[in-house]
């Protein structure tokens, strides 16, 4: 057995404070593998970092007393890139024992639940694409071999699966046979060899699951005097100067200096004790002959230049989310402390504004009693848009809340008007109305796969119509005085809905920065593929956050039907645009991944101000909605000009 070797990565100049000892484990030194390891070592050069790299050669047991070895080290924590997807699991328990967290890079696990963190390729979207590029040379029409790698391997599942994906909507393009080449240029060339002795002519295009494949296919078609478009993935040196003379018509990068940076830099953020995600994607662009040029500069031509800044870049990449991203920006007012600060709180400058406005116009806006009424009407907002919150940041949304709020309104009423000394069973029957309409929406979402727009627009034209059902087309008036304690009792002086809405803002905050639940939202908003391999149960995720806004929404209905006591069946009509609007204004992303508690609430005492300050001027209604639809698009614009900044 040929035992891989250990090897210190050079010492930069050790800044102020400890260094982090970081041991990594590849399947085998690869091209893309080789690539990674310059990136890492310049990485950890620039960023205090001792770096112990080792390769299993391409051995599964190797890399398992690899592992070990490091844990007994103690490394402040390990990045693996797996030579065997079903391996590691008891390697992974001690590290965990230990507390040294393990970073999956360039291939995932089948287990992934003791990882700490991925930073993983999109193989499937990689697979999809470049059979995407095939089909439109094609025309549609035509003959295919594919090339597959190892067999049970990660990115040969993955991408298959991309690649297959596409080929569902080309009824034109058929498959005349398809073979494990192993990642290998000579297994490739010999696959080649017998399917032109078997289809000669036939065959139209090759499609191969990574360069190497392909520039062995490339290497049996020229043997044979035969030319037809190659794509592969990976954008290796050599696959990059296919793409440039034309025997390819394109690759996808995934360039490995890039790539296992990221992951190295995910293991140091951990290790320090410092935020990260769960889960990092790495999507491979499109190389063709129009950007070619410059991708070979990176990776061959300006090779030691790329590296010299790729800590800077690798670091805003995390920054970002693009971590294929290969320009370094400079970011704007570096210095300037002021500058940055506005940058980051755009929101709150824009807040401040506006309440500055209305306290020069009116001394009424600025009294302590003004802010109570804000905060009063604000409160069955804000519960509704927490909860809009967690389902937008899945990239959902739920249209449903105001038919919600309607329904749990009115079947609390009715409840209480049939059993007037029952108020507690009136709380409960709005709340398990809310709760139930939450889990039919989060089935549809999650399960039937509906598109969240159509199941929840459903289940408000459904809601709407039910809260009429319930009155007999009419209010429920005559409820009992006790009804009315739910909403209008006090506390310090501070009425109930504040008090339950500063409550489930804290508990939310909590949530969503501190628990792993938290982190499962972002990741499935993030790139839900991404969370599945992380071993996120992305369906559950999906289902939970449809039935908390509905949980959320049934007591928002029981407190606004309590403050009026009655029971209006209009009652949240159009209240889910103002949460929907409080939550993007907040600085959360409609694509989902992206957005805060606080933001969301900003956000809606943003609109709420807006509302009490218009009417405190008496500004005439008509004209308030204009004045109102103005500031709110000025406000996004101002958040997503300063976001890009930041970027910068």
């Amino acid at each position: 057995m040929t035992r891989a070797q250990t090897e210190q990565s050079p010492r930069a100049a050790a800044p102020t404070g400890t260094r982090t000892r970081i041991g990594v484990t590849v399947s085998d030194m690869s091209s893309l593998i080789a690539q990674g390891k310059e990136g890492m070592a310049a990485y950890a050069a620039e960023r205090a970092i001792d770096l112990v790299w080792q390769s299993a050669g391409g051995r599964g047991d190797v890399q398992e007393s690899q592992v070990e070895q490091l844990i007994e080290e103690g490394v402040d924590a390990i990045v693996v890139a797996p030579a065997v997807a079903d391996s590691l699991g008891p390697q992974l328990t001690a590290a965990a024992d230990r507390d040294i967290p393990v970073i999956a890079v360039n291939t995932g696990l089948s287990d992934p639940s003791g990882l700490a963190a991925t930073v993983l390729p999109d193989d499937i979207g990689a697979g999809e694409e470049q059979m995407k590029l095939m089909a439109g040379k094609l025309g549609g029409q035509g003959a295919i071999v594919i090339l597959k790698g190892s067999p049970g391997s990660t990115a040969e599942r993955e991408r298959t699966r991309g690649i297959e994906n596409v080929l569902a909507n080309y009824p034109g393009i058929t498959v005349l046979a398809a073979k494990t080449a192993n990642w290998h240029r000579d297994d490739a060339a010999a696959a080649m060899r017998e399917w032109l002795s078997a289809h000669g002519d036939r065959i139209d295009g090759v499609v191969a699951q990574n360069d190497d494949m392909g520039l062995g296919a490339v290497q049996a078609l020229e043997e044979a005097g035969r030319s037809v478009p190659v794509v592969g993935i990976d954008g290796i040196a050599d696959g990059l100067r296919a793409v440039q003379t034309g025997h390819f018509i394109g690759t996808f990068l995934q360039h490995g200096r890039v790539e296992l940076a990221a992951g190295l830099a995910v293991a140091a953020r951990i290790a320090r004790g410092e935020q990260a995600q769960r889960a990092y994607t790495y999507t491979m662009p499109a190389v063709t002959r129009g950007n070619v040029a410059g991708v070979l500069d990176h990776v061959v031509t300006e090779k030691d230049r790329f590296l010299q800044q790729i800590a800077t870049l690798t670091d805003q990449n995390l920054r970002t989310g693009d971590l294929a991203n290969e320009s370094p920006r400079r970011r704007w007012i570096n210095s300037d402390w002021l500058g940055n600060f506005l940058l980051r709180h755009s929101m709150v400058l824009v807040m401040l504004l506006v309440i500055a406005y209305f306290s020069y116009r009116s001394y009424r806006f600025s009294t302590l009693d003004n802010w109570l009424t804000i905060a009063l009407a604000a409160a069955p907002f804000a519960l509704i848009a927490l909860g809009q919150t967690l389902v937008i940041l899945t990239g959902g949304i739920d249209l449903s809340v105001g038919s919600v709020i309607a329904v749990s309104a009115m079947t609390s009423a009715a409840t209480i008007k049939a059993h007037p000394d029952q108020l507690v069973l009136a709380v409960l029957v709005a709340l398990a109305s809310g709760l139930l309409a939450g889990a039919v929406n989060g089935f549809l979402v999650a399960r039937v796969n509906v598109p969240p727009f159509i199941a929840t627009l459903g289940m408000l034209t459904a809601g709407s119509g039910l809260a009429y059902v319930i009155g007999d087309g009419a209010p429920i008036n005559g409820l009992p005085p006790s009804f009315g304690k739910i909403a209008n009792s006090t506390l310090f002086g501070i009425q109930a809905p504040v008090l339950v809405m500063i409550a489930g803002v804290a508990v939310f905050a909590v949530v969503m920065s501190r628990t792993s639940y938290g982190m499962r939202i972002y990741a499935v908003g993030g790139n839900r593929t991404a969370a599945e391999l992380a071993g996120v149960k992305s369906r559950r995720v999906l289902f939970s956050v449809y039935v908390i806004s509905g949980l959320l929404a049934g007591m928002s209905g029981v407190l606004l039907a309590s403050r009026v006591i009655s029971g209006p069946p209009n009652l949240g009509s159009g209240y889910e645009l103002d949460a929907i609007a409080a939550v993007v204004i907040g600085g959360a992303s409609l694509m989902g991944g992206r957005g805060s508690i606080w933001g969301t609430i900003l956000g809606l005492f943003l609109i709420q101000t807006l509302n009490n300050g218009l009417d405190i001027l008496t500004v005439p209604a008509y004209w308030q909605q204009v004045i109102k639809g103005v500031l709110i698009a000025a406000a996004v614009a101002v958040d997503v000009w300063a976001t890009k900044r930041r970027a910068a």
